[in-house]
């Protein structure tokens, strides 16, 4: 993070700590969720598309994706034009730790229509994106 991003080593030690919280949380809200829902059923999405943004190139995108397998959901990771190496090193963790990676998909891209072109597929039935409203807007227009 310091090297492509700029990120102080000290913000980054807080950034990878708050990426294991989220894969806390997320683990812990299900079985509580599972514990205490009656008549509730959940069913994974086919696919959920992850668009993580560059000052917040770890943390963020492992939330979303945390979330998405948690739900039983496939993953396709595309990290910021900007961070693509940190987003490759997040993948690696994920796939270290025995998800398969056909189940979370990295998409390495330096070129904003990659992502765009991403939106649009008939295969994403969900998308977490942090980033700016006029991106948010455009993703919002391509798939509603």
């Amino acid at each position: 993070m310091a090297l492509e991003c700029g990120k102080p080593f000290i913000e980054s030690d807080a950034e990878i700590s708050e990426a294991i919280d989220f894969g806390n949380f997320y683990s812990y809200s299900l079985t509580k969720m599972r514990e205490n829902t009656v008549g509730l059923e959940a069913k994974p999405k086919q696919a959920v598309l992850v668009l993580s943004p560059w000052n917040f190139p770890f943390a963020i995108p492992a939330g979303g994706i945390f979330s998405g397998l948690v739900a039983g959901s496939n993953v396709i990771f595309k990290p910021s034009n900007f961070t693509t190496f940190v987003g490759f090193e997040l993948a690696k963790c994920f796939w270290d730790a025995g998800v398969p990676k056909d189940v979370l998909q990295f998409i390495p891209s330096f070129d904003s229509k990659v992502a765009m072109q991403l939106t649009k597929s008939k295969a994403v039935e969900m998308i977490v994106f942090t980033g700016g409203t006029n991106t948010a807007l455009s993703i919002i227009k391509s798939n509603p």
